[in-house]
């Protein structure tokens, strides 16, 4: 979503921190290459990921099997 570009440009703008490291999965609102490009604007961005089970209260019939975690890591520009 848009708000959440802004916020999470804003956040890292004034983040007092040599290292940002965010975890985030396919499931959330933001897509990866999104916050890609806004880590990427403040610094040296690297990115691992991770497939794992996904964690089911209640099984759904359309719902995947697995879900991809991002681990998003930031070394900001001094």
């Amino acid at each position: 979503s848009r708000k959440a570009k802004v916020v999470m440009n804003d956040i890292l703008e004034k983040a007092d921190f040599r290292y940002v490291i965010m975890s985030y999965s396919n499931e959330s609102r933001m897509r990866p290459e999104a916050i890609a490009d806004i880590f990427s604007a403040h610094g040296k961005y690297s990115c691992f990921t991770q497939e794992h089970p996904r964690y089911r209260a209640a099984k759904a019939a359309n719902s995947p099997a697995f879900v991809t975690e991002y681990l998003h890591v930031l070394k900001k520009k001094v």
